[in-house]
This record gives structure tokens, C-alpha cells and sequence, in this order.
């Protein structure tokens, strides 16, 4: 049923004519270890998602990338792309040696907010927040199974996959657009030098894990870590944390 409104809100235009905006303050940014400047362009919702984002991606031990005057990073179910100036800032100051292009890749901004923007008015409002001088950052309605991969990404962001079918349902997507095994196996044909997965939980990891090994064979997991605790956000479930590299 819940597949059913997916169909019908591809379809809705947008509502809203006024471009989306949001705001909090410097010092609440600050608070949170993250430049004021943030503030006058985050909510304090999404200011804690970006604290708590920067917060793990700081875990992650140094590796490197082929050397490159530009750099392509897919984030592969972006949602409402609000964590997107966290996945910006990391790339480029750990990667400061060349121009980057972040594409942020979802099968479904078409859901409506209470305040009738669109998900795509809020995420393509995040990823110009996220932009800067040397990293330009895209928000595109695609579906990853079957976009057109032209250059192999240097990085691949897969954060909070849906592995398991009830929650893709519950997402409201159609059960086309699940499968799992595909996805991962679309992710070893677009041959990234890295990929970072997030995953809520113990058996989401011990999933991803197995179809890491079933179609990820160039390379191996070199980092992981349990998320528990942080500073910034509570959560229900750890955040396991992934890095797979060639």
C-alpha cells in the first residue's frame, strides 16, 4: 500500500514557490564543535546530525587515494541529504589535494514535508550549504541499481542501507527497487578505491558483511568500529561503521 503513494507523489509538482531556508544560531553551532557559520544556515536538527556525522568520520584512521586533480564520491541513499556539509568538510580536508564533486544519489525525493516542501526542495537546499571552493556538491533523483556510472568514484558513502525488505517497505518504496545483493554488486562494478558504510545495529552489520564477501572481492574491511555513545546525538541502536578499501 505504502508503494502505492510512491507512484503518486513522483507525479505531484512542487508546491512551493519560495526556495527552502533554515537557520539556528552561531553560538548553537559552536556548542556542538562546529563552525558558527554553520548556524545561519543549519537547523539545530540538523547541526546535531552534522556534529554527530563529523564526530565518527574523525574516528576513521587515514588511508589513502590514488593520487587525482579531480575526485568523484557518490553518497548512495541520500534521504533529505541533511548530514551533507559533514561528508563535504571530511572529504575535503582529509583529501586536499584535488577538486571533488560529492553526488548525493536517492531513489525518492519526491516525499512531501508538513510544510509542503518537497524532499528534493530540502536536500538540494543542503547540498548547497555543503558546497565549497574545491568540492561541488549535486542532489539527483536516481535510482543506484540503474544509474550510469561514468568514472569510477574515488569514495562511495553507503550510510544506513536498507538490507532487510520490511524496512524498505516501511520506507514506502516499491519492492522493484529492493535488492540488496545487486546494489552491493553494482557498487563492486563501479570500482571505488573506498567505501564507507553506517549501520544501525549488529545483524544489519553481520548482512552487509556477508555481501561485502560475496561481491566485494578486490579488496577487504580495514577499519571497524561500534558507535555507542557520542557527545552530540543519542541513538536506539550503535552505529557500526564500516571501511572497505582495494
Amino acid at each position: 500500500m505504502l508503494s502505492t503513494f510512491f507512484e503518486i507523489r513522483k507525479r505531484i509538482p512542487r508546491l512551493r514557490g519560495k526556495a527552502y531556508r533554515e537557520s539556528s544560531t552561531e553560538a548553537q553551532a559552536r556548542a556542538l564543535g562546529l563552525p558558527g557559520s554553520w548556524g545561519k544556515q543549519l537547523s539545530q536538527k540538523a547541526l546535531e546530525l552534522n556534529a554527530l556525522y563529523s564526530y565518527i568520520l574523525e574516528q576513521i584512521p587515514p588511508f589513502e587515494l590514488e593520487p587525482a586533480a579531480f575526485r568523484e564520491a557518490y553518497d548512495l541513499g541520500s534521504k533529505d541529504f541533511s548530514y551533507a556539509p559533514s561528508l563535504s568538510t571530511w572529504l575535503t580536508h582529509r583529501f586536499s589535494d584535488s577538486q571533488w564533486t560529492l553526488k548525493g544519489l536517492e531513489v525518492d525525493p519526491y516525499q512531501i514535508y508538513f510544510d509542503f516542501y518537497r524532499r528534493l526542495d530540502v536536500a538540494s537546499y543542503y547540498a548547497s550549504v555543503a558546497s565549497r571552493e574545491n568540492l561541488s556538491v549535486q542532489y539527483e533523483a536516481a535510482d543506484w541499481l540503474r544509474f550510469p556510472v561514468q568514472e569510477s568514484p574515488a569514495i562511495l558513502f553507503c550510510l544506513f542501507p536498507y538490507l532487510f525488505e520490511d524496512l524498505h517497505r516501511g520506507a514506502g518504496l516499491p519492492p522493484r527497487h529492493f535488492d540488496p545483493f545487486q546494489f552491493y554488486q553494482k557498487m563492486a562494478s563501479a570500482r571505488p578505491q573506498a567505501i564507507l558504510f553506517f549501520h544501525q545495529g549488529a545483524q544489519e552489520k553481520q548482512a552487509s558483511l556477508e555481501l561485502i564477501q560475496k561481491t566485494l572481492k578486490r579488496g577487504e574491511v580495514i577499519y571497524e568500529e561500534r558507535i555507542t555513545e557520542n557527545p552530540y546525538l543519542m541513538r536506539k541502536h550503535p552505529i557500526e561503521v564500516l571501511l572497505w578499501k582495494t
